[in-house]
């Protein structure tokens, strides 16, 4: 628990909110250091200017790995009867499904906000363009690890560096303590969900399937792999 951390009151899960919080100034008055939202773009246009620009913190995970996390998360997770279809669908069922997403990260970075042009049809383009939003705007982790991502993330974030001392490293090693227990708690619940995860192999259609739904996000995943070493500075 990182107790020396203040909030603003502002909602940036909306775009009303991120236009609140443009009008108000929030970027240029300096009192935060991260803003945690899902509309990219929507932020980029009414929090931020060129004079007071933002950097993206990014996590992306492998996309078959996601499908199978997600599918086994909701077919026995705790939702109740807010999606009761998932319980009784096998995988193969699921990726057929209206809940199957294809390429949810190539959307999210190409096509931004609107939900109607995030539903259109993808193509190498948009793979582009978000390879290169990835490149100039993020900085990048996978999700396979939460304390090296967090820790990364941690060493970017100036105001947590601009302290000194032994409060600085308490505050470093808060952040260390809180990842490792979500790589605890992300263990644990997949304990109970291996025999869902584990019955697919890399020969079946299915897996093949969800590769090929996802096969822009798969790209993009690769990408992000060669980005992080860039970034970290281990390509010769």
């Amino acid at each position: 628990d990182v107790t020396s951390v203040s909030h603003v009151d502002v909602d940036a899960s909306t775009r009303k909110g991120l236009t609140r919080a443009g009008k108000l100034g929030l970027a240029k008055s300096g009192v935060v250091d991260i803003l945690s939202t899902p509309l990219l773009r929507t932020a980029a246009g009414e929090v931020f200017d060129p004079k007071h620009r933002g950097r993206t913190l990014a996590v992306l995970r492998h996309p078959v790995e996601r499908t199978l996390e997600e599918y086994a998360f909701l077919k026995h997770g705790t939702f109740g009867d807010t999606l009761p279809d998932i319980a009784g669908m096998s995988l193969e069922e699921y990726v057929s499904s209206e809940y199957m997403e294809d390429n949810p990260s190539t959307r999210h970075l190409a096509l931004g906000d609107d939900l109607a042009e995030a539903g259109r049809t993808l193509t190498d383009l948009e793979l582009t363009v978000a390879k290169e939003m990835l490149r100039r705007k993020a900085l990048v982790a996978t999700g396979d690890n939460a304390v090296a991502a967090a820790s990364r993330f941690a060493e970017a974030i100036p105001a947590w560096w601009s302290m000194r001392g032994e409060e600085e490293l308490v505050l470093l090693d808060d952040v260390k303590e809180c990842a490792t227990q979500i790589d605890k708690d992300i263990a644990r619940s997949r304990e109970g969900r291996q025999e869902a995860i584990q019955s697919i192999s890399k020969g079946d259609d299915v897996l093949r399937a969800i590769e090929e739904m996802n096969r822009f996000d798969l790209m993009l995943y690769e990408y992000a792999v060669e980005l992080l070493q860039f970034q970290e500075g281990t390509i010769s």
